[in-house]
């Protein structure tokens, strides 16, 4: 199963206000999710005092495989781009933190204008 992983890290601890916005972008992308049923929205790992510097992470799952491949393959796509469009927001609510987010070992592109984005090809080539 393919997921996106997040996590944010910076000197001090969610603000009160932070955590609400957090938690209402949570709560609204997770009742919005187009596929309940077949993967998981943007969710939010227990806080670890172990590591105090993460102050946000989590993860989120794209549907697993129906049989037909072609409406598997559009319904990964679809929830993808609802998933980025979800931790976009969570990252605007939290901007002067240090950022990691990844499509599995891949790591997603941020654009301060337009938020989370995919690699393009050229990208991709240089990073591996």
């Amino acid at each position: 199963m393919t997921s996106i992983y997040y996590q944010a890290n910076r000197s001090y601890p969610l603000t009160q206000s932070e955590q609400e916005q957090v938690a209402q972008i949570l709560k609204e992308c997770e009742k919005s999710y187009p596929f309940p049923e077949r993967g998981e929205a943007l969710r939010q790992y227990s806080y670890d005092p172990a590591d105090p510097a993460c102050i946000f992470s989590g993860s989120a799952k794209l549907p697993y495989p129906y049989d037909d491949d072609d409406e598997t393959m559009e319904m990964q796509t679809e929830a993808l781009f609802f998933l980025i469009e979800w931790l976009t927001s969570v990252r605007r609510v939290i901007p002067d933190a240090q950022w990691d987010a990844s499509l599995e070992d891949v790591e997603l592109i941020w654009d301060e204008e337009n938020g989370y984005r995919l690699m393009t090809n050229e990208e991709y080539e240089d990073y591996y």
